[in-house]
């Protein structure tokens, strides 16, 4: 009788997740549609893969600060598509399919592995309850690749660990190490899978020479990957815009280098501890990483450098396996507990809807930004300049002027004053000289200073009477059109 009622518990339950589950997919739909484009991040990415296609080698004929992975496999894609603004759609939907594979294998890991199909679905509800989750599954940024394989690289080193199979640890350090050459911030994970591999190769869990072939494709490609960054004169400029740039962020954003937590973040961190404690102990070996990997994550995102959501991924989805658990356990074992978690399943819902609300009123790619890359592309020869502004990046298919061509608020402001490895823009000069067929004129402030010392410091300022005369606004703000006796 006890056990008819614990199993009618749970069908209720998960059939709860489930509804809960499906209304979020349609929020994961919306948002792909409503999020944008111009965040920076997604034209930048289209545009870098661009350039690839053109021939021009990253870093040494155009700045970037991340790692190229994502550039040459996307680059055929922005030819099939040339000249065409439906590029920012397929580029996010082929990021959401990704996405799709990503929870496909973190579901698999969990019901085989860690714990049970329920903790599962508690786990998929719990990582896109968080509004920066639910909205970067369709963003084309390098860390949702990044996350894909590092979820693919997990899952076939538990295979490994259970089948003893080579092929499986073949896989899984392949996975870890293409998830490294979409974005160099796997390594944080590095630290936690370092010391569970020590300690699994101690109690001969894994053998030494499974570690040996599976070596043999990362170091491999590494050595041809750094081999070719050498022979194309960019080995240097690698090392100076990736590691060494990149490394000063957490002392230059000040007191924006920790994203703000909200309470269900805190909730979330607070119930995956929870679950540590209750289970480190007794847990499966699959746990215990989980475990040391979640640790790892927060340490590092919440005292050393987390400044924007997408920094988030790995923390919550780390913690969701273990909070996952925890409320799958104690809906078991506590009817009421259903109902509570009902009723915060309305709340994250409603909250949800308004900022959805919100998004599609206000970022509609519909209303607004499309139609800009749409009126750019339509309006602009092949072999014409385009000049980026503060805050936007609106060149898919054109012609930059300067080696740094965004950024020029952040990144390319550090990069000239640290290595001064190419000329400073000058957005007044270029107007002048190469007369760019549009402009987006919004000075750019110096972002650094600003987070240091509160105070604005325009690093790059646009000439309004020279504008006004050889330029025409647009119907879209800031973007100015070069008047045709020009």
């Amino acid at each position: 009788m006890i056990n008819k009622k614990i199993n009618l518990s749970n069908n209720i339950t998960e059939k709860v997740l489930l509804v809960y589950l499906v209304i979020l997919a349609f929020f994961i739909l919306g948002t792909a549609i409503y999020s944008g484009v111009l965040i920076l991040d997604d034209v930048e990415h289209i545009h870098a893969s661009w350039l690839v296609w053109q021939g021009k080698i990253p870093y040494r004929d155009f700045f970037e600060h991340h790692h190229a992975l994502l550039w040459y496999l996307f680059a055929p894609i922005t030819a099939v598509f040339y000249n065409q603004a439906i590029i920012v759609y397929v580029a996010k939907f082929l990021t959401l399919i990704v996405s799709v594979l990503t929870f496909y294998y973190f579901y698999k890991i969990m019901v085989k592995f860690v714990t049970d199909r329920m903790s599962a679905l508690f786990a998929l509800g719990i990582y896109f309850s968080n509004w920066p989750a639910l909205i970067g599954v369709s963003q084309f940024r390098p860390d949702n690749y990044m996350l894909f394989m590092q979820i693919l690289g997990i899952y076939y080193f538990f295979e490994y660990l259970e089948t003893q199979k080579r092929r499986n640890l073949v896989i899984s350090f392949g996975a870890f190490f293409l998830a490294f050459m979409f974005l160099q911030k796997i390594l944080y994970f590095f630290l936690p899978m370092g010391l569970a591999g020590l300690y699994l190769l101690y109690k001969h869990k894994v053998l030494w020479t499974d570690v040996f072939w599976a070596c043999l494709f990362p170091l491999a490609a590494a050595f041809f990957y750094l081999g070719y960054l050498y022979f194309t004169g960019s080995l240097k400029v690698y090392y100076e815009l990736n590691w060494l740039i990149n490394m000063l962020h957490p002392k230059l954003y000040y007191d924006k280098k920790i994203l703000f937590f909200s309470w269900y973040i805190w909730l979330q961190v607070a119930l995956a501890f929870v679950s540590v404690v209750l289970w480190f102990a007794k847990g499966n070996i699959y746990f215990k990483i989980f475990s040391l990997f979640f640790a790892v994550e927060f340490i590092f995102k919440k005292f050393v450098f987390c400044p924007y959501p997408q920094y988030l991924m790995p923390l919550l989805m780390a913690g969701a396996v273990l909070s996952g658990k925890l409320l799958a356990y104690l809906t078991e074992c506590k009817k009421y507990v259903v109902w509570i978690i009902v009723v915060l399943m309305e709340i994250l819902l409603v909250d949800m809807y308004s900022k959805y609300r919100v998004m599609a009123n206000n970022r509609s790619l519909l209303g607004y930004e499309y139609p800009l890359l749409k009126y750019v592309l339509d309006h602009t020869k092949e072999d014409e300049y385009l000049l980026n502004g503060y805050g936007k990046v609106f060149n898919l298919y054109r012609r930059n002027i300067y080696y740094y061509w965004f950024s020029l608020e952040r990144v390319g402001v550090l990069d000239k004053e640290l290595f001064d490895r190419a000329d400073e823009p000058d957005l007044n000069e270029a107007i002048k000289t190469y007369h760019p067929r549009f402009i987006y004129m919004k000075d750019y402030y110096d972002d650094f200073y600003l987070m240091k010392n509160k105070k604005v410091k325009i690093v790059h300022e646009f000439d309004k009477t020279l504008v006004e005369k050889m330029y025409k606004p647009t119907e879209f703000e800031y973007l100015y059109e070069l008047k045709e006796r020009y």
